[in-house]
């Protein structure tokens, strides 16, 4: 487990940076006040993929029927919710692959309270992605895709010269450490199942 700080000094270390930071919330160097600057946005970068060690499931709150001619019921998102990956009618997740027309549809509407999601299923279940305390701690390979991210929202701030001649291949070395981490969380979930194509549905129906 990792604090933001020290996944700050990874970042430093992924642009070649010898530093180690103490505390990125209470320094007063330049580069201590970027990586703070730009924490949060890195942690929301990383929450873009589907984190098994960050999802949770949980029943929805109505708020009302019928809000639109779309759709049948709206329900508050959960506070603690990042990104809604799922919806189901009852605490049930099947593990098993689904297409896009197999998934129970929905839509986020912003409200002056925050996001609201409509629906046409009762009894609502979200399964979503969480989003951690900004100060941490991290588990250790969200941890690296986080500083992943840090390193390149930060480095033409921090590299500036020294940027654009390792551009490329500094972008790839961080990309790859970001994808070696979502491997490894792949290897946390239950394998899922192959499901049927929507043509072998289709000819099992005829």
């Amino acid at each position: 487990m990792f604090t933001k700080t020290e996944i700050a000094t990874f970042a430093a270390g992924m642009m070649g940076q010898s530093i180690e930071f103490i505390n990125i919330d209470t320094e007063t160097s330049t580069h201590a006040k970027v990586m703070k600057r730009y924490f949060s946005k890195a942690v929301t970068e990383t929450l873009k993929y589907e984190w098994n060690v960050l999802t949770k499931t949980a029943a929805l709150s109505l708020i009302e029927e019928d809000p639109s001619p779309k759709w049948q019921f709206a329900y508050s998102k959960p506070a603690d919710a990042e990104v809604i990956r799922r919806l189901e009618s009852d605490n049930y997740f099947p593990v098993d692959k689904q297409y896009e027309d197999q998934k129970v549809q929905f839509e986020l509407i912003y409200t002056t309270s925050g996001y609201d999601i409509h629906t046409n299923i009762d009894n609502a279940y979200a399964e979503y992605t969480v989003r951690p305390a900004d100060v941490g701690p991290y588990i250790d390979h969200l941890a690296w895709a986080i500083a992943a991210n840090l390193a390149m929202i930060t480095a033409p701030i921090i590299m500036t010269n020294n940027y654009q001649k390792m551009k490329d291949l500094f972008l790839k070395d961080a990309r790859n450490v970001i994808s070696a981490q979502i491997a490894h969380d792949i290897t946390l979930r239950p394998e899922p199942l192959a499901a049927d194509s929507p043509f072998i549905r289709a000819r099992s129906r005829s």
